[in-house]
C-alpha cells in the first residue's frame, strides 16, 4: 500500500484543474499535505472537506462532485438562493491509497467535468499498473496523452 501517491496525486490535481486549495489524506483519512490550507482551515465553518471525503466513500462516487454547502439533497433549497462561501468540491478517492480533496470558491467557475473524469482515469491507470512511486510529471504525461 502506499499513502503517498495521494500526495502527488493532490498535486496534479492542482496542476491540472487550477483549483485553489486541497488535501491529500492517507488510507485512515488523516492528511499528509494541505496546499493553501492550515488546520485553522478545518474549523472554519464553511468547510466540508472530511464530510464530503466520507460521503464519497460511503456513495462510492469516483470522482465525488459536489460543494461545500449542500450535504444533503434532499435539503437543497427550492428557491434561488445565494451563498456567498459556496465552493466547488471534488473527492478523488482511490481504493487503498488514499483520497484527495480539491475545492476552489465558485466565483472562480467549475472544474470542467472532462478534466476531473481524465484525472481519475490517470489515478486507476496508475493504481493498475504499479505507478504509485511516480512523480508529478509522469503523472502530467500520463493525463496529456489520454
Amino acid at each position: 500500500m502506499s499513502d503517498a501517491f495521494a500526495v502527488t496525486f493532490l498535486h496534479l490535481a492542482l496542476d491540472v484543474t487550477g483549483a485553489e486549495r486541497g488535501m491529500a489524506l492517507d488510507s485512515a483519512r488523516n492528511v499528509m499535505d494541505m496546499v493553501n490550507m492550515t488546520e485553522a482551515t478545518f474549523d472554519e465553518g464553511d468547510f466540508t472537506g472530511f464530510i464530503n471525503v466520507q460521503q464519497a466513500y460511503e456513495r462510492n462516487e469516483r470522482p465525488h462532485i459536489t460543494n461545500n454547502i449542500i450535504l444533503d439533497e434532499a435539503a437543497a433549497p427550492d428557491t434561488n438562493t445565494n451563498f456567498a462561501a459556496l465552493r466547488v468540491v471534488i473527492v478523488f478517492t482511490m481504493d487503498d491509497h488514499g483520497a484527495v480533496y480539491i475545492d476552489q470558491h465558485i466565483s472562480h467557475g467549475v472544474i470542467p467535468k472532462a478534466d476531473v473524469e481524465q484525472l481519475m482515469l490517470v489515478a486507476d491507470h496508475a493504481i493498475a499498473n504499479d505507478m504509485l512511486a511516480a512523480d508529478v510529471q509522469t503523472l502530467r504525461d500520463l493525463y496529456d496523452s489520454r
